[in-house]
């Protein structure tokens, strides 16, 4: 199970910082968010990531690639798989596959050993999941995608 837990955290930082790179939002704690602020079909992902945001009506629309719309639906094939696995044989600590599906949970979550269990992603997190292999500030992937857009790369 370590190492379907393992392949599970890798899979969700790499989509994760698939997202940051592709849409350029904010690392903030709640990003990329719900399922239902992703539109495949109109290549649309709404977005609210600033921290200082509280309505939910402030925020805005940012284009999907066909390549990351092809990431997402992946991944959530995977997590489909993985709950029914998961689920099945640690009924007591499940996967929410649920809660994400209905956008009641964040899209992207981590396996954290302490405290044991599911949590959204974060910067932080995925720090601490990479450890010394990356080391970077939060922000890293959001300057590097405006450098890149203003040709100072």
């Amino acid at each position: 199970m370590d190492r379907y837990i393992s392949q599970f955290n890798s899979y969700s930082i790499w989509l994760w910082h698939i997202v940051m790179i592709q849409t350029g939002i904010r690392p903030v704690k709640h990003a990329p968010g719900l399922l239902h602020q992703f539109d495949f079909h109109r290549c649309m992902l709404w977005v609210s990531d600033k921290e200082e945001r509280h309505a939910q009506s402030d925020g805005r629309l940012i284009p999907l690639s066909k390549f990351l719309i092809t990431a997402i639906q992946n991944y959530i094939i995977y997590i489909k798989q993985f709950a029914a696995i998961y689920n099945s044989l640690y009924p007591a600590a499940r996967y929410p596959i649920n809660d994400i599906l209905q956008s009641e949970q964040p899209l992207i979550q981590i396996y954290q050993r302490n405290p044991k269990g599911f949590a959204r992603i974060t910067p932080s997190r995925v720090r601490y999941q990479l450890q010394d292999f990356f080391s970077h500030q939060d922000n890293w992937l959001r300057h590097q995608l405006r450098s890149m857009l203003t040709a100072r790369a």
